[in-house]
């Protein structure tokens, strides 16, 4: 098993970057008309979780008390709060003084950690044996009597 890369550690003949600075810097970002926001670091959802949230927010699952889906985008839950994570990442990471830092606290402890709860999301699944597809993972509901809710005319 392999594990991120820290800083200083990079493959033969790779250049060593910072990868949060990397991410936060605004000199690479393209001319822009005033107002107008840069266009985003990661593009997609799977590129913001593969190339940065996985890594920059490692945590070893398998020995420890939380849990993962190696296929989180089955996980409509899942798919919500990484959404967040990513929307709001790309926000944040442009406030150069304590972007990252609100970001960290406000939003990637916070949904991280109920993400990988071994009872949330992902409860069932695991690094090891993959996605728990035996689990409901529907909250049952009978619908609501139609009079109930029904619209005023």
């Amino acid at each position: 098993m392999t594990s991120p890369r820290g800083v200083g550690e990079w493959a033969e003949g790779e250049e060593p970057v910072d990868t949060i600075g990397a991410e936060l810097e605004l000199e690479d970002v393209p001319d822009q008309a005033p107002g107008e926001e840069p266009p985003p670091r990661y593009a997609t959802l799977d590129d913001f979780v593969q190339e940065f949230l996985l890594e920059m927010l490692w945590t070893d699952v398998e020995v420890s008390s939380k849990t993962w889906c190696p296929e989180w985008w089955r996980h409509p839950a899942a798919i919500v709060r990484l959404e967040a994570l990513h929307r709001s990442f790309e926000h944040l990471r442009l406030d150069p003084a304590t972007g990252i830092s609100v970001w960290l606290r406000d939003h990637a402890d916070y949904h991280m950690g109920l993400l990988t709860d071994p009872n949330g999301i992902f409860k069932g699944c695991a690094i090891k044996k993959g996605h728990d597809t035996e689990r409901d993972r529907v909250i049952p509901s009978t619908p609501a009597p139609a009079e109930l809710f029904a619209a005023d005319d």
